[in-house]
């Protein structure tokens, strides 16, 4: 089993926020959400294809966050002898993180996701689009244990981070280890980072990750050995932005077999409609959130 977990939550008190957040208060998230889930729901029934089969969709969330009924719901149905019982359409993993900052959230829903979802996860956001088969992720180079992305191999991008599911007791010792580092920084006074706020989430991989960086300070692409301690070793595949794993808007046309396409900046809503309409041409949109 495969599952899907973009990160999602509505921010009710922007006043604990930094301005990066506040820059998107335009954006219409439900919609790229709904996006997200129609070009999954798309490949995942189109069989004649690109079947993805025994994959799953759960929004990781707070418990305050609502969607809309279509999309999480309790049906009372009747079986063939008249007998009514329940069908149960969930689609949340509900998190306690409505009191913390966003990127504070993410990073403890992320770390109880990995705790409590069994399986192969993918952790992203909302702002990406499924192209093909995601199962092609842990196909192309199977014998890892965590893949992330790097940019120019200089920094870490965690927009898609896919996780395998064959050293579950190691991961959850990693993102345990992960989230420590994020409030030992956090608790600095000097963090040594730039725009800790709204970039920690992925800045504590970095720190994580820094001996994966070769002599000119780049990192190395391809598998390494992480200890988490003297007993767990983990195989972090470290694949570049931009490429078969994850497309970007300039990647949708050099990148055309990308899995996920990926958008970031403040033109985001702009190329996610464009990719959109690119990939489906001008269906409608399927309201599943909005």
């Amino acid at each position: 089993m495969i599952t899907l977990l973009p990160f999602y939550r509505e921010i009710t008190d922007y006043g604990k926020e930094p301005i990066w957040v506040h820059k998107l208060k335009d954006f219409n998230y439900p919609l790229m959400l709904s996006q997200l889930y129609d070009t999954y729901a798309r490949i995942s029934i189109d069989e004649h294809t690109l079947p993805m089969k025994d994959v799953k969709f759960l929004v990781n969330t707070d418990e305050k966050t609502k969607f809309n009924t279509k999309f999480e719901r309790v049906d009372i149905l009747e079986d063939d002898d008249g007998n009514e019982y329940e069908k149960v359409i969930k689609r949340t993993f509900r998190n306690d993180v409505s009191d913390l900052s966003l990127i504070e959230s993410k990073v403890v829903a992320e770390t109880n996701a990995v705790n409590k979802v069994k399986g192969k996860l993918i952790l992203c956001g909302v702002d990406h689009l499924i192209r093909r088969d995601v199962h092609l992720l842990f196909e192309i180079e199977p014998d890892f244990d965590i893949a992330i992305s790097v940019r120019k191999q200089k920094k870490v991008n965690n927009a898609i981070v896919f996780i395998n599911d064959r050293n579950p007791d190691a991961v959850k010792k990693f993102f345990k280890k992960r989230k420590n580092l994020y409030y030992e920084i956090a608790g600095k006074k000097d963090k040594g980072h730039k725009n800790w706020e709204w970039y920690g989430d992925q800045l504590v991989y970095d720190e994580l990750f820094k001996e994966f960086r070769g002599p000119d300070k780049k990192y190395v692409l391809g598998k390494h050995k992480y200890n988490i301690d003297k007993e767990n070793e983990l195989t972090i595949l470290i694949y570049p932005y931009g490429s078969e794993y994850v497309g970007t808007p300039d990647a949708f046309h050099y990148y055309r077999h990308a899995i996920i396409y990926d958008f970031k900046g403040l033109k985001r809503k702009e190329w996610i409609q464009k990719g959109f309409h690119n990939l489906f041409g001008n269906t409608e949109i399927q309201p599943y959130f909005i």
